[in-house]
């Protein structure tokens, strides 16, 4: 993962708050940008501005040389770094995931997300 602060500087100044609340918080941006992390480029192009619609190259760049491959890519992919609440959520300390709350798979899914970033995340029944 390179440095995230020169894939910003090439992004305007208003998106960057966005951009670093959703990878250190989990807290799910706006549509455009919501759009860009969960991969769709037919969804960005809609939903963005006459500046960033020239700009997406520049996001996917970001993403693929910045960002947690695990942490974009598919709107449950977003969803679930929502849920562990970013890389800071990943700091919190043991996190469980209940089969019960969340099903099998999901619930693995979260876990291992954490243990991937170096948390402790664990299923629980």
């Amino acid at each position: 993962m390179n440095d995230l602060t020169e894939y910003l500087n090439a992004l305007p100044e208003r998106m960057r708050g966005g951009i670093t609340r959703f990878l250190d918080n989990g807290v799910v941006p706006g549509s455009f940008l919501q759009a860009v992390f969960e991969n769709d480029l037919v969804g960005a192009v809609g939903k963005a501005d006459d500046e960033n619609v020239t700009l997406l190259w520049h996001y996917a760049d970001m993403l693929y040389n910045a960002f947690p491959v695990d942490c974009w890519g598919s709107p449950e992919a977003v969803q679930d770094w929502a849920d562990i609440g970013g890389l800071n959520g990943i700091k919190r300390g043991t996190r469980t995931f209940s089969r019960a709350d969340l099903g099998q798979e999901r619930a693995a899914r979260l876990a291992t997300l954490v243990n991937r970033f170096g948390g402790e995340g664990e299923v629980v029944a």
